[in-house]
């Protein structure tokens, strides 16, 4: 694979580089990031209204403004711990969340995780393309006193698209160097929107109260916790597309854990609290987000919001596709990162046009947030518990064999499958949808909690109990590196025989 060209160790953040490299292992000393830059990254990505619209939800449902906080502050904060605990796989992977639970699901297996990161990645990029344009095309009809015309949103949609596809085809360096002004300007242009819709908000919550009743209250706020939960949740499949920059003998787990939990946990909560707040202000049942939005705020500020709409869409969208565009060359060998980009911004722009004028906003979003928390959350939880089982110690190459083209190897297995955890997996995950309540889709044991819709834990416990069941009853023949271990791929690799072959 070609080399990238990236800034010498310790001047990231100083030049911006083009990126050439895809899934492969970034070598320690081509690991320039920080624990700050992590941070940042994760804090900038969801300061765009494209996040902030799973904060309409949760009004949508009827709660009350502090009983939408209370669910979404707990929320976020589980979902935070669970996704820095994950992203400790990248440092000593050196390579993307996908190909990093190669070592639990099998060098073929990780194509799991490569399948649900390009669903997600595409589902936030459209989010983002869709609410965004929507913002922008709502703005200019406001200010120029023209209706918002369905030719203007999709001019708005294309060009937000067009400069996505710049800012993910440069990469890593731009992503992270893009923080230092996205999180600034956007941060004073949600202060100032507050601050000039605080009047109107006050009243707004004197007069509010929740007309839901007990039950219905109960699976609101449980619906809204796991909307919080599920943001830093989906993060995972890409968590260490950043934390494979970062070295270890630079940097601790601690570290690592911190920048990223508090990273994401402070972005989600500003953007979730922020969409709680301004949905309060107009009819969220019956108005778009988007609209709604720029339909609050002074006429003043429009053009001021369009703006931060914009900075907001082309920092997280530039994330989702970079993301994206890494998994698919990951799914694809031969396809690199470039390409994939380009193909995966298609993608989404369609989806994006058939959201705007084809399918029910509400309807399409939650339904998006009920298969992300069914389907990723115990992926994750199986490969994390594989990592405590294998003590953290893990053979870097030997998770590349796919994308090489050779076979064999510490993570073979049986033809590059690990029964035990792809099969707890895909069981955890056909009992969830048992489970599932949704406007989408129901399953037969829907009801079971009282309507509340718990099927992202259904599915995690099942998962993580049955791997657990299946290495007693057939442990893993694994050679782990022993501590202090220098080497970066396992005697079995380095053997060519060995590595040529099926074990």
């Amino acid at each position: 694979m070609a080399e990238p060209i990236r800034p010498e160790p310790g001047t990231a953040g100083k030049t911006v580089n083009f990126e050439l490299r895809g899934i492969d292992y970034v070598p320690d000393d081509m690991r320039d990031s920080t624990p700050s830059n992590l941070f940042r990254v994760f804090v900038g990505a969801q300061l765009t209204f494209g996040i902030m619209i799973l904060g309409w939800l949760p009004v949508v449902f009827g709660l009350d403004f502090w009983s939408a906080v209370t669910a979404t502050t707990l929320g976020t904060i589980v979902g935070a711990v669970m996704f820095g605990l994950f992203s400790l796989l990248g440092p000593r992977t050196g390579t993307n969340s996908a190909v990093s639970t190669g070592f639990c699901y099998g060098v073929k297996g990780r194509l799991l995780g490569s399948f649900k990161a390009l669903f997600i990645g595409v589902g936030y990029l459209a989010l983002t393309v869709w609410v965004c344009g929507d913002m922008v095309a709502a703005g200019v009809a406001r200010m120029t006193g023209s209706g918002t015309s369905d030719a203007l949103r999709a001019i708005s949609y294309l060009v937000i698209m067009a400069a996505l596809i710049i800012i993910a085809l440069v990469g890593h360096d731009l992503l992270v160097k893009l923080q230092k002004y996205v999180i600034p300007l956007v941060l004073l242009g949600l202060a100032v929107m507050v601050a000039t819709t605080f009047s109107a908000f006050g009243s707004t919550l004197e007069t509010q109260a929740s007309t839901l009743s007990p039950s219905e209250y109960w699976v609101a706020w449980v619906a809204t916790f796991v909307i919080a939960m599920q943001l830093p949740v989906s993060y995972m499949p890409f968590a260490n597309g950043f934390t494979r920059y970062i070295s270890r003998k630079r940097w601790n787990d601690r570290s690592v854990f911190l920048g990223m939990s508090l990273g994401v946990s402070l972005g989600v909560l500003i953007a979730l609290i922020v969409g709680i707040y301004i949905s309060t202000l107009f009819a969220a049942d019956q108005m778009s987000f988007g609209d709604g939005v720029v339909s609050v705020v002074p006429s003043w500020f429009v053009l001021p919001l369009v703006l931060i709409a914009l900075i907001g869409a082309f920092d997280q969208g530039g994330f989702a596709l970079y993301g994206s565009g890494l998994d698919a060359s990951s799914v694809i060998p031969a396809l690199r990162r470039l390409p994939a980009t380009v193909v995966l911004s298609v993608i989404s722009l369609l989806l994006v046009f058939l959201g705007s004028f084809v399918w029910d906003a509400a309807v399409i979003v939650s339904g998006f947030v009920t298969i992300i928390a069914v389907f990723v959350l115990p992926w994750a939880a199986v490969g994390f518990t594989s990592f405590l089982f294998q003590k953290g110690r893990l053979w870097p190459l030997d998770l590349q064999v796919f994308e090489k083209g050779i076979r064999g190897g510490a993570y073979w297995y049986n033809r590059g499958w690990n029964w035990r955890s792809t099969a707890a997996y895909a069981a955890g995950v056909l009992v969830a949808l048992l489970f599932v309540k949704s406007d989408v889709y129901n399953g037969v044991l829907a009801d079971a909690f009282g309507g509340a819709d718990l099927s992202m834990f259904v599915s995690t416990i099942v998962a993580v109990a049955l791997y657990t069941v299946f290495r007693l009853i057939s442990p893993e023949q694994l050679e782990l590196p022993a501590k202090g271990e220098t080497s970066t791929a396992s005697p079995a690799l380095k053997n060519p025989a060995s590595a040529s072959v099926p074990e």
